[in-house]
């Protein structure tokens, strides 16, 4: 289950919510409307079923703050993938 983050929209910083029923190799990553890729948040780590936070900051993998804008953030595991909206705030 991918939950919707929380604030969104934000300015500084939101937390993305995910649950696993089991233990699998999570891929987060958040992509801009063109679908490039713009933050790795969790990459191929292997995670124990449960409930899981994980906070971004609106920077990119460069470090870089994102502009103000749509974007998207997606959960990729062995099971499947889920994609949410979410809005920066600037």
């Amino acid at each position: 289950v991918l939950r919707a983050s929380y604030p969104n929209p934000f300015r500084s910083t939101t937390v993305i919510r995910y649950d696993l029923s089991a233990a699998a190799t999570v891929h987060l990553r958040v992509y801009d409307v063109s679908g490039s890729r713009i933050r790795s948040l969790v990459a191929g780590e292997q995670v124990p079923a449960g409930s899981h936070d994980v906070m971004w900051d609106g920077r990119d993998d460069q470090g870089r703050s994102v502009s103000p804008g749509v974007y998207f953030y997606r959960l990729v595991t062995s099971e499947g993938s889920l994609s949410i909206r979410l809005t920066v705030l600037r």
